[in-house]
């Protein structure tokens, strides 16, 4: 049989390919590319081969691990702390929100030190003023760094952003804002937004979740980002050509996720 099928293997080289799967034990089934499957017996001593339709499997749906709430460190809360003392101190209606890629981390289960601070009612500066006030009112640690950093469009910086260092920390501090762009150029016309409009302006829906300080909650303004979230999604909240060509940098910062 071996010299039959040798001399069947020069006449069709496909043969070579399978040939050497004759005689392993016991019978199994291997698959060439989806293509052929060839089945193979000790015992009958004979080969099979057939053509087989590929089957596709469509692709499973993304499952990501997405914690119901935000689980604070230490440091984290005493610096909300700090933040919330110095509203009732200086009796400030002013709504505390951390902003982007620190709530999507948190609620990722992973760390994250870029804590943005969003206001509602006021400039980030005037904000750590008050947080630096308080703290020298009250006789604590007082902050180890604060500055301002100035818009500067020509530099793609389009907001103020004042920052200080808290516990080790450093925090940034800005208003919520809504940006409007015109058609030929890409830097923005910043005014005062509220929180929705600041979600809507944001790359993603994944970046675009808040942590309300004051009510200890996530605010997914958008409706989707949470959603987006767990199923590994990468969506604008715009229609993405709204998105694309208000800033078209949003596209790399896409890719990256």
């Amino acid at each position: 049989m071996r010299v039959a099928l040798a001399s069947t293997i020069k006449q069709n080289p496909l043969l070579l390919t399978i040939s050497s799967f004759l005689y392993r034990p016991p019978t199994k089934t291997v698959s060439f590319r989806n293509i052929f499957t060839v089945n193979t017996t000790r015992n009958l001593g004979f080969l099979r081969c057939k053509a087989t339709m590929s089957e596709q499997e469509p692709p499973r749906p993304v499952v990501v691990q997405v914690r119901d709430k935000i689980e604070l460190t230490d440091t984290e809360t005493k610096i909300f702390s700090c933040l919330l003392n110095t509203l009732r101190h200086f009796n400030l209606e002013t709504v505390l929100r951390v902003a982007g890629g620190w709530v999507r981390d948190k609620l990722l289960g992973k760390d994250c030190y870029d804590i943005d601070i969003a206001l509602d009612n006021m400039m980030g500066s005037e904000f750590a003023t008050k947080v630096a006030e308080y703290l020298s009112a009250t006789g604590e640690t007082a902050p180890s760094g604060f500055g301002v950093i100035p818009s500067n469009p020509d530099q793609s910086k389009h907001l103020e952003t004042a920052t200080m260092k808290l516990y080790d920390l450093w925090i940034d501090f800005v208003n919520l804002r809504c940006e409007d762009y015109s058609e030929n150029s890409r830097i923005p016309t910043m005014r005062f937004g509220t929180a929705e409009e600041d979600a809507y302006r944001r790359d993603l829906t994944i970046n675009s979740l808040f942590y309300n300080i004051n009510t200890s909650s996530v605010e997914d303004l958008t409706g989707r980002g949470i959603a987006d979230l767990k199923h590994g999604k990468i969506v604008t909240p715009l229609p993405p050509k709204a998105t694309f060509l208000d800033d078209p940098l949003r596209v790399l910062r896409a890719i990256r996720f």
